[in-house]
């Protein structure tokens, strides 16, 4: 027997049959509040259909048939989860047929023996009720993996950005550098119509661009100019030296990885843990100071050989840079940096970014003016 009252309805055009059902019910004291009807159509559009735990109906019915309102329960997201029981006569096998291959739940023959109707009945209530209860175990859970997946996501970019901050406090104090080329990369991104997923991992991994300086000695990064060409050089490495801070993996690192996986090297092995901040960041810091007319450095790219993220960022840190005071320079204005950026164009800088560039000036200029204070 079930303890947890459950709605019931029964769909019959025989009243008797139906005024039957609902005395033999109460009489077995059975804790169940029984609807019925007289046809499917009203049924169909009851209030009360929605909370129904088991739907019982004949088949054989004027007008709106039990086929057609088999067919309307199972169409309909918010009852197709509803277990119906097919009421038919002895002999109509080819209906039953029919009506399991469309989706319904079980089937009993007439005349109905009141233990056969209560034992199907708390079968298949009793059964949807284990369904709704996973249902909404799994619901918790998908809440809770979203909860994770945005908690580990948040993660990654404070880690991101509290070591691109640390690996800029050498060079500016305040370690909004970093910061505003993040936001400047993705106006950029924006811009050129990227992915919104591509928007945000370059916004995420631009701040990253020159942590290879971590490796540069303070009194090479600090001194104004000019340099020789042995401290140039050793500047120009910083971006060779964060490509291999961000992807190389030393003997304890993958000691540690080996150790802390234990029984997962499968992913290892299937590339499941590769890292795309991590790649894009690393992309990044190696490219963008190369040139568009290959002039540039560590490899010498040109044009579209060189990655787009690096091509984006290669304009913005200069914007940004050209805003900054520096040992070696003073700060221009937005006006100054925007006309010596887009003079570039095709020389340095990428000149379809160009464009876009100089068409989200304001933009800029908002973000400098909000970042810098």
């Amino acid at each position: 027997m079930v303890d947890i009252p459950k709605n019931i309805l029964f769909v019959d055009m025989d009243q008797n049959f139906l005024d039957a059902i609902r005395r033999m019910i109460v009489y077995e004291k059975y804790p169940w509040r029984v609807y019925t009807f007289n046809s499917a159509k009203a049924a169909l559009e009851s209030e009360e259909i929605g909370t129904m735990d088991v739907i019982l109906t004949d088949l054989i019915m004027e007008g709106y048939d039990g086929f057609w309102l088999i067919q309307q329960i199972l169409e309909r997201p918010h009852l197709k989860n509803i277990p119906i029981i097919v009421l038919t006569s002895l002999g109509e096998e080819h209906l039953k047929r029919k009506a399991l291959k469309m989706g319904a739940t079980d089937l009993l023959n007439k005349p109905i023996h009141p233990d056969d109707l209560f034992i199907r009945i708390s079968t298949v209530a009793r059964m949807k009720e284990y369904q709704d209860e996973l249902k909404r175990r799994n619901k918790v859970l998908e809440k809770e993996v979203i909860r994770r997946t945005y908690q580990l996501e948040i993660s990654q970019v404070e880690i991101i950005w509290k070591l691109a901050r640390a690996g800029e406090f050498r060079d500016d104090q305040s370690g909004k550098h970093v910061v505003r080329v993040g936001y400047f990369s993705q106006i950029l991104a924006r811009g050129l119509n990227l992915s919104e997923d591509e928007v945000k991992l370059i916004f995420i991994t631009s701040p990253l661009h020159d942590i290879g300086k971590i490796r540069i000695s303070d009194a090479t990064l600090r001194k104004p100019l000019p340099l020789t060409n042995e401290e140039l050089n050793e500047i120009k490495n910083h971006c060779v030296y964060g490509n291999q801070i961000l992807l190389e993996r030393s003997g304890r690192e993958i000691m540690f990885i080996d150790q802390f996986l234990e029984n997962k090297r499968e992913f290892v092995q299937t590339g499941m843990l590769s890292n795309p901040f991590l790649a894009k960041a690393a992309e990044i810091a190696l490219t963008h100071h190369e040139s568009w007319d290959g002039s540039g450095y560590p490899q010498g790219l040109k044009k579209k050989n060189i990655p787009l993220s690096g091509r984006i960022v290669a304009i913005t840190d200069s914007y940004d840079a050209m805003r900054s005071i520096r040992p070696y320079k003073p700060a221009y204005t937005h006006e100054e940096s925007i006309t010596m950026i887009s003079a570039e164009a095709g020389y340095r800088f990428d000149p379809e970014i160009i464009e876009i560039f100089l068409s989200k000036a304001d933009q800029f200029l908002a973000a400098w003016n909000q970042l810098s204070g």
